[in-house]
């Protein structure tokens, strides 16, 4: 025999599963915004250092085409290189990103 309080029990649990699955749905559509708003970033971003890259290189790639000797500044350059540690950090970032992107896109393919 089923008691009253079975009954209640059952229905609280799924008021709460249903307000649960109400919260998650909210959430995924903040992070969809969220991801829609690191793309317009990412684009940015990108630009952004891919000039200075240029910009920054721009006399070396000037020196090499004279064919000038550049192995002392080449070297000091290559030792302590701001533009190249940040470039290549962000380069290590957009793996690991591109990593977790193929993780999403796989998810549920057996």
């Amino acid at each position: 025999m089923v008691k009253k309080s079975d009954i209640e029990l059952s229905q609280t649990d799924q008021g709460n599963q249903e307000l649960a699955l109400q919260t998650l749905y909210e959430q995924v559509v903040m992070d969809t915004k969220d991801i829609k708003s690191f793309l317009t970033f990412f684009k940015q971003a990108t630009k952004r250092a891919q000039q200075l890259q240029d910009e920054y290189y721009k006399d070396v790639d000037q020196d090499e085409e004279r064919d000038e000797d550049l192995s002392g500044s080449i070297l000091t350059m290559l030792n302590d290189d701001p533009v190249f540690d940040i470039t290549t950090d962000q380069h290590e970032l957009v793996q690991k990103l591109l990593l977790s992107v193929a993780k999403y896109l796989n998810y549920g393919i057996s």
